[in-house]
């Protein structure tokens, strides 16, 4: 894919949780892009032109438009500018497609998608392409998040998992309201009944997080386990 800059408009803004919210941009002109892949965005804050990288969340096949998952970080300059009243009216640049673990990479017939947080707006968008793969046989997506307030797009991926009988989602809280949900504390603490023999595996979330997860993996000592991993944080 070649690298480019791109003007875009926001269109739509879905709010996903309490502090995260995806924004959809109408593109001057189209975008070509493989799902996994990210952006610079480019705006202006406070008289000064900053930038900050977004994973694209949307579906590859519409060109004309990207959609980014962004939370709202309270120390954040530039997600900030994405909950102002005049956001509808902002009109913002972009420069990519970027990064290298996109879909393509993943050849095998099972994949696993680890996404912690806001991790889960790329692995939306690999799901468009790998859902459509007649030569994957099995996707396994675990989210990790810290309750039930802050679980992203929950009816969207049950849904998915609802048309596609090769999809099986798992939802793991630190911190559940119900003490009897089954899938509690943190992602690595969670897969020990999980085969990674023959597979993908995509991880998305902070530094120390995918490390984690990393070291639970190669313990098991799958034969013919590739590790894409996109870190944050």
């Amino acid at each position: 894919m070649t690298i480019s800059t791109y003007q875009g408009k926001v269109k739509k803004i879905v709010d996903l949780s309490p502090t995260a919210r995806e924004i959809t941009f109408l593109l001057d002109t189209p975008m070509a892009f493989k799902p996994g892949s990210f952006v610079n965005v480019f705006t202006d804050v406070n008289g000064e032109k900053v930038r900050r990288a977004y994973s694209l969340s949307s579906n590859p096949r519409n060109a004309n438009e990207i959609s980014l998952s962004i939370r709202r970080a309270q120390q954040g300059t530039v997600s900030p500018v994405f909950w102002h009243d005049d956001i509808h009216d902002k009109k913002f640049m972009f420069m990519g497609p970027l990064g290298v673990n996109t879909s393509d990479k993943m050849v095998h017939e099972n994949i696993f998608l680890f996404a912690y947080g806001i991790g889960i707006s790329v692995i939306k968008s690999i799901l468009f392409d790998v859902l459509e793969r007649d030569n994957v046989k099995n996707v396994t997506l675990v989210t990790g998040n810290r309750d039930e307030s802050e679980l992203l797009y929950r009816e969207y991926l049950d849904s998915l998992a609802s048309d596609h009988p090769k999809l099986t989602v798992r939802y793991v809280l630190s911190e559940s309201a119900d003490s009897t949900y089954p899938y509690r504390g943190y992602i690595q603490n969670n897969i020990a009944d999980l085969d990674f023999t023959a597979s993908d595996v995509y991880i998305c979330g902070p530094t120390k997080a995918c490390e984690s997860l990393i070291e639970t993996i190669e313990k098991k000592h799958p034969a013919d386990c590739a590790i894409h991993v996109e870190k944050f944080g």
